[in-house]
């Protein structure tokens, strides 16, 4: 099966036994698709196919705090903080997009994504908020630039 990227909406750090670490990518009917790839080189994949210069995004955005929210065509997709540390170095951040996220919060933080999707994150409802609220602001910068 192929995967259409303006399809994904979120996409997480996975560890599949047998396989080691990978990708699960979230798509708009809610299918889990299993990338054989570390997320990093996910991410690359994905801001390649847009063209997006990561470093780039990251110097222009570093004013709003890290971690820096990707501009993927029109749509941006907020980090947060998914799983603790697993060993040194291991990417523990998954990303969802802005517009399909219907509620985060709760007493342990907790996303839902319009899709059906539920996941708890590894960070404090005040931190995923901010991280909401840094993704906002980028949006409003960028509709501010057009």
């Amino acid at each position: 099966m192929s995967l259409k990227f303006n399809e994904i909406i979120g996409f997480y750090p996975y560890l599949k036994p047998g396989v080691g670490e990978g990708t699960m990518v979230i798509t708009k009917d809610g299918r889990e698709i299993f990338q054989a790839k570390s997320i990093k080189s996910f991410r690359r994949e994905v801001l390649w196919y847009y063209f997006v210069d990561f470093k780039a995004l990251r110097s222009q955005a570093k004013n709003l705090g890290e971690p820096v929210p990707l501009i993927v065509g029109r749509r941006i997709f907020v980090p947060f903080k998914f799983r603790k540390r697993l060993f040194p170095g291991d990417f523990c951040y998954a990303y969802f997009s802005l517009d399909e996220i219907m509620f985060c919060g709760g007493k342990k933080a907790m996303l839902r994504l319009n899709c059906g999707k539920s996941f708890y994150l590894a960070c404090s409802t005040k931190t995923a908020t901010s991280s909401l609220i840094r993704a906002k602001v980028l949006r409003q910068e960028i509709s501010l630039r057009e």
